[in-house]
């Protein structure tokens, strides 16, 4: 009887772990390829995209799935070996894989790998499912609002100011081209927040909207020269152009005059 139970729970278990492996495998790629063309979409700047750190954030949890499915597929081979031998045993045979335990304890160890696997599986999930609130809070800021679009989550409170003060402050250390580069990014964040604009529209295509709006408080040319800068400093090259303490005031100043303008009248007056 205890063998027939063995029998039957190692199936049953072989089934379940290859059915979590079959997946989360195929699921796990789908969702690194989404982030990967969206990485590669957005234009961030070039410092951002090519950093560990930044990249890390994006795919942490991506990289705790794939651990996850190989995972599950070890755990099968685990229960298919207990289960071969349970069989083996049964009909009086040689064992046909080496344990160092009888079957019975090595499927207790099994299934106690099964529950530490669905519990991991719970909290990668909710990595997932969470992915705009569990972005680091350590991370430099202008890191964190490029993964929070990158990964096209609900954009969390406070970002906009964090980047402006960030930029201002730059501001006060005579850093103008970081000074720019936040500015601009707190104005696309936004942007892309009350526009509901995912991460396939470029900086360029966000700024569009703007221009495009015809609204008497926006400034084609005021923008479009904000958008050179932001670029320049964004992608720099060797021979761009070192932005001074004038440019970057005024980037700054058309930022925040715009951000008042979107705060008061909303993001509807865009479309109208």
């Amino acid at each position: 009887m205890a063998s027939n139970y063995l029998i039957t729970s190692s199936a049953a278990l072989v089934a379940i772990t290859l059915a979590i492996f079959v997946f989360l495998l195929p699921k796990t790629v789908e969702i690194h390829n989404t982030r990967w063309k969206s990485m590669l979409n957005l234009d961030m700047p070039d410092n951002v995209r090519n950093s560990k750190r930044f990249r890390t954030e994006i795919f942490l949890d991506d990289i705790g799935m794939y651990v996850l499915a190989f995972a599950s597929l070890l755990l099968a081979v685990y229960f298919t070996a207990i289960l071969t031998n349970a069989i083996s045993a049964y009909f009086g045979l040689p064992a046909t894989f080496v344990l160092n335990n009888p079957p019975q304890i090595e499927f207790l160890r099994a299934l106690k790998c099964l529950f530490f696997l669905l519990c991991a599986m719970f909290t990668v999930s909710l990595l997932w499912l969470t992915a705009g609130g569990l972005i680091s809070k350590r991370l430099p800021i202008i890191f964190r609002a490029y993964a929070e679009m990158t990964i096209d989550v609900s954009r969390a409170i406070g970002v906009k100011q964090d980047l402006l003060s960030t930029a201002r402050s730059y501001l006060q250390e005579d850093a103008y081209n970081e000074a720019i580069l936040h500015s601009a990014t707190a104005l696309e964040y936004e942007l892309r927040k009350k526009l509901n604009l995912g991460p396939n529209n470029s900086f360029a295509a966000v700024m569009s909207k703007l221009i495009d709006s015809d609204l008497a408080w926006v400034n084609p040319t005021e923008i479009n020269d904000l958008i050179i800068a932001r670029n320049d400093v964004a992608h720099k090259k060797i021979g761009s152009i070192n932005y001074g303490e004038r440019e970057a005031k005024e980037v700054l100043e058309s930022v925040d005059r715009i951000l008042g303008h979107l705060d008061v009248l909303g993001a509807s007056t865009i479309y109208e």
